[in-house]
């Protein structure tokens, strides 16, 4: 299972639009039913904790050379 594949499903599950919000979580649903599907959203927050501390890092750096 492509991680690429379950993150754009999981940013379409914030939409204002309910229908683009049902599909996903339709689409979500049948794709939790995979046995990598746990090991894919450990990839996704791993991913976004990274990016996360990178960014932090990057703003303690601007911010302490001032």
């Amino acid at each position: 299972m492509e991680v690429a594949q379950i993150a754009p499903l999981l940013s379409q599950t914030l939409s204002p639009d309910s229908n683009a919000v049902r599909t996903a979580s339709e689409a979500l649903d049948r794709l939790s039913l995979r046995p990598e599907f746990p090991f894919s959203l450990l990839a996704i927050a791993a991913d976004s904790l990274v990016n996360f501390l990178r960014f932090q890092t990057t703003l303690s750096t601007v911010h302490t050379s001032e």
